[in-house]
């Protein structure tokens, strides 16, 4: 669950719904090399789906012990997170096998560098998935180098999506989550590798610069806003279910020539 907090409320949004608007992003990607990809499908159901492991997560929110509100996918339990992605996973690899290699990148890199064994664990589980994957589809040294462009698509696509969600729509710079106030990690050569950041404009647009995409779009959200007092209730999870879904909707538009500043 994407958890943002208010004064009086807390924002939620399913992580399954923030990975849709990750796809149609996905689908309108600018680099003309990618609209001819014959992987280009694939890549697209792997941004759409990639967070489809906390489909049930998100149906059975937890409370964080202090602030008595949902716990977010950063601060989830990690064990019940890896469950989560080894069952999407192991569906993934039966059923698109170079999608589910893709999310297994997304997911290991949450937890490169992280020593404890749980950790350790499940990179080297994925390491043999992804090995397995790439055994079964025959990657060449090229695919290997397609490979990294499609995984580097999803991450962005997926980022950009977190910007949408994480942040208050509307937000000035300084206001902005940390993790993309000073432009996105990923580099396109399409882009002439350039930094790419984005900024809110008013409360319902966005501007991207340089612009990665084929188009300007209109993405909306779902989410639930939630009054705080309902986590105290013993039901919450009942009374959560039964607000109604609203929905923000946000126009992405090309940045070049504005007065963009990530001052």
């Amino acid at each position: 669950m994407i958890v943002r907090k208010e004064k009086d409320d807390v924002i939620l949004i399913k992580q399954h719904q923030h990975g849709l608007v990750s796809g149609e992003m996905a689908e309108l990607w600018g680099d003309e090399q990618f609209k001819k990809d014959n992987q280009k499908n694939e890549v697209v159901y792997a941004v759409k789906n990639h967070d489809r492991a906390w489909k049930d997560l998100d149906d059975r929110m937890l409370l964080e012990t202090g602030d008595r509100i949902p716990a977010s996918f950063v601060n989830y339990p990690q064990k019940y997170k890896q469950q989560a992605y080894r069952k999407e996973l192991a569906k993934l690899e039966r059923s698109v096998p170079y999608a589910a290699l893709l999310v297994s990148k997304h997911f290991a890199s949450f937890f490169a560098g992280r020593l404890d064994k749980i950790s350790q664990q499940f990179l080297r589980e994925e390491k043999g998935r992804q090995e397995r994957v790439k055994e079964l589809l025959n990657l060449t040294e090229q695919d290997e180098k397609h490979l990294n462009n499609h995984f580097q698509i999803l991450q962005f696509c997926d980022h950009m999506s977190l910007f949408l969600c994480m942040n208050k729509p509307g937000a000035h710079k300084q206001e902005e989550i940390l993790w993309f106030r000073d432009g996105f990690s990923q580099r396109f050569p399409y882009l002439g590798n350039q930094l790419i950041a984005a900024q809110w404009l008013d409360e319902k647009k966005v501007s991207i610069t340089p612009f990665p995409f084929s188009t300007s779009m209109v993405v909306r959200v779902p989410y639930k806003r939630v009054p705080r007092t309902t986590f105290l209730k013993a039901d919450w999870q009942q009374h959560v279910k039964q607000h109604k879904y609203e929905h923000l909707s946000v126009n992405i538009i090309n940045g070049e020539g504005k007065q963009n500043s990530l001052n």
